[in-house]
């Protein structure tokens, strides 16, 4: 019971010095204690108000949340990147980042702060600003939820096979849907759920706990190209 580490939101905000102390704290209660930052960009090369952070070099954070990923699984899903450019944003990030926070990435696909995964794969909410009362009356066709519900069956897949520690924002496995926040923070759709979706998450929840190298095996892109994207992870 009790606290087992901290997210802190919008970790550029606060002063390398400050998240320093947070640092020392953390770790004077347990060493395991995981601290996990809110960061948007490449935290390796981040510059905020003019200095640049120094996140990942051992003494503040211990991992980002992996908004670099989730931007380019879904670009990639929704056709808007190739296969070859999502393989260069991932090399970017096994290039920057130490080791040890690379397999330890917070691997999300929607936040409090984004589109739902569904809209996002649906491709509504992205490229449009809508008012609030359009957000309101916003909903799937059942064309665009049946190719949304295909993606993210996809798209969490990759999720749970990638290294990093996958994190659902809640609802995201029962099939809730909505806009930016505030429709992006409904409470949970209780006995209303997409029963075919939440059992392909139990699945894929349960293969990710029961095959070791899926958890801490070593990642290698096997194949790459214009709709095509391949990975092995492995036990050495």
């Amino acid at each position: 019971l009790g606290i087992s580490g901290w997210r802190l939101d919008v970790a550029d905000e606060l002063p390398d010095e400050f998240l320093k102390k947070v640092r020392k704290a953390v770790k004077s209660q347990s060493k395991d204690a995981v601290i996990i930052g809110e960061v948007w960009e490449d935290a390796s090369n981040k510059i905020s108000y003019g200095v640049q952070k120094q996140y990942l070099l051992g003494d503040e954070l211990d991992s980002i949340m992996n908004y670099s990923l989730m931007k380019g699984i879904l670009s990639f899903l929704t056709g808007k990147c190739s296969g070859s450019y999502l393989n260069r944003i991932i090399d970017s990030l096994y290039e920057n980042y130490p080791k040890e926070c690379f397999y330890s990435m917070m691997n999300i696909l929607g936040t409090h702060d984004t589109c739902r995964v569904l809209y996002a794969l649906a491709e509504i909410g992205i490229d449009r600003i809508y008012s609030r009362e359009e957000q309101a009356l916003l909903k799937l066709s059942p064309q665009d939820e049946e190719i949304a519900l295909k993606r993210l069956k996809l798209a969490s897949l990759f999720q749970m096979t990638f290294p990093g520690v996958p994190s659902i924002y809640y609802g995201d496995e029962a099939g809730l849907g909505g806009c930016k926040d505030p429709f992006n923070r409904k409470t949970y759709p209780w006995g209303k759920e997409n029963k075919c979706l939440l059992k392909w998450y139990k699945k894929i929840c349960s293969l990710r706990h029961s095959i070791d190298a899926l958890k801490t095996g070593t990642f290698s892109p096997v194949h790459f190209g214009e709709d095509t994207y391949g990975f092995v992870r492995a036990i050495d």
